[in-house]
């Protein structure tokens, strides 16, 4: 997991194909800000989604993680914390993985809660059980780019 300013996407790129295209989409956006939906950046190994939402309550919601793609998450505005563990620190409650999709829920407490406020980005490569989208300090309308990079 790499936390970091949106500004400075771009000294990671080295560390992930894709990282790179990922990087200049989400500087873009975060300074001329779009539309919410899917941007193709590189076919399925790297798309970026754009939502709005409001935070939720940490009562009730799981943990996801992947295998195939890494998440760069970046808040574009507002506040959200995400939660962090790794998976087998977890007990799993649904996988897609058997049948070849992507992502696997879990439920458990955290080892680490981040708080991304607009601006700052979160990297979280496949074994990186996070937990996104939860109330920092009350409710708060966010809006997040998640791109998605194949491995």
């Amino acid at each position: 997991m790499i936390i970091d300013k949106i500004e400075n996407i771009g000294l990671y790129a080295s560390v992930l194909d894709g990282l790179d295209k990922a990087g200049e989409f989400v500087n873009s956006f975060y300074k001329n800000p779009g539309e919410p939906g899917r941007y193709e950046l590189d076919g399925d190994k790297v798309f970026a989604n754009v939502s709005s939402y409001k935070t939720k309550p940490r009562e009730g919601a799981q943990f996801e993680a992947h295998r195939k793609y890494a998440d760069l998450q970046a808040v574009i505005s507002g506040t959200e914390l995400i939660g962090w563990s790794p998976p087998d620190s977890l007990k799993e409650e649904s996988e897609s993985f058997s049948g070849g999709g992507d992502i696997a829920f879990y439920s458990g407490g955290s080892m680490l809660d981040v708080v991304l406020p607009a601006g700052y980005f979160v990297l979280l490569l496949p074994g990186d059980a996070h937990m996104p989208c939860i109330q920092a300090d009350g409710g708060c309308d966010v809006t997040k780019i998640v791109i998605k990079i194949m491995l």
